[in-house]
């Protein structure tokens, strides 16, 4: 049983195959209204993640397929546009991230809270299934989880460390740490030294992040910052991701919060 709305604002019971059949008299009407172009499709983070996966991805372009309309909108075109521009002009690491199951030593979490929006692989290495008992199984087995994340979220509560940060400065936290990693000579110099080309350059870029201003620009404290390169030196198996939190919206955040102090 469904729930429709009338004119005055209050909701009565509807069938769900009668609810259907009202939609898609309206969607008909559109169409014949304003043409197939007219309409869009959305789909959210549960829809790529959630077990329904394959068959959600499946019949919304089926519909679209029928309705003759190219608009497809997701949570991947409106929150995080930023990833693929990226990917496209600076390329993706080929082999992909580290699974959770694969006994990591660590996992770094920034902008995302995978065990409300179930949001995992590909773009992070939390389980997208049941993410909440992947963390906890995985914490069981060693691994240290890092969130970066302004708000102290259900994932938040569940790290070993959790980075509170002042929303809008993940990018100088990650330039703290790899300047950190690399001033030290921390990194896998033999795997850099195969598959890395202008490490150099990466370094002279990061070298004003030091410590000390990362730590004011980020609200961390230092010791935390220091701890966290300390966890990303010693694992050999580590996997890093994001989510939403890292592009648009934290930065209009960041500019709404910043005008009050």
């Amino acid at each position: 049983m469904s729930k429709k709305q009338l004119a005055d604002g209050s909701f009565v019971d509807i069938d769900a195959e009668a609810a259907l059949d009202e939609i898609a008299l309206r969607l008909r009407e559109v169409i014949a209204g304003h043409g197939p172009e007219s309409l869009a499709v959305w789909t959210g983070t549960t829809s790529y993640m959630g077990a329904g996966m394959l068959t959600t991805q499946s019949m919304l372009k089926s519909l679209m397929s029928e309705i003759g309309t190219p608009h497809l909108i997701s949570a991947m075109t409106l929150d995080q546009s930023a990833k693929w521009v990226t990917m496209l002009r600076m390329g993706a690491f080929a082999t992909g991230k580290r699974f959770i199951s694969q006994d990591l030593d660590a996992l770094m979490l920034l902008g995302t809270n995978p065990v409300i929006s179930h949001q995992g692989t590909p773009l992070n290495s939390a389980s997208g299934w049941n993410p909440g008992k992947a963390l906890r199984d995985a914490k069981r087995s060693g691994t240290k989880l890092i969130v970066v994340d302004p708000r102290n979220t259900e994932t938040a509560r569940m790290a070993d460390i959790h980075l509170q940060i002042i929303p809008g400065q993940d990018a100088a936290l990650m330039a703290g740490l790899i300047k950190i990693l690399l001033d030290n000579g921390w990194h896998d110099k033999e795997f850099c030294g195969r598959f890395v080309a202008h490490l150099d350059e990466l370094h002279r870029a990061v070298a004003a992040f030091d410590l000390q201003s990362v730590a004011r620009r980020t609200g961390l404290p230092a010791h935390l910052i220091e701890e966290t390169a300390q966890v990303l030196r010693h694992a050999k198996k580590l996997s890093i991701g994001s989510g939403t939190g890292t592009t648009w919206l934290r930065t209009a955040i960041y500019r709404s919060t910043s005008r009050r102090h």
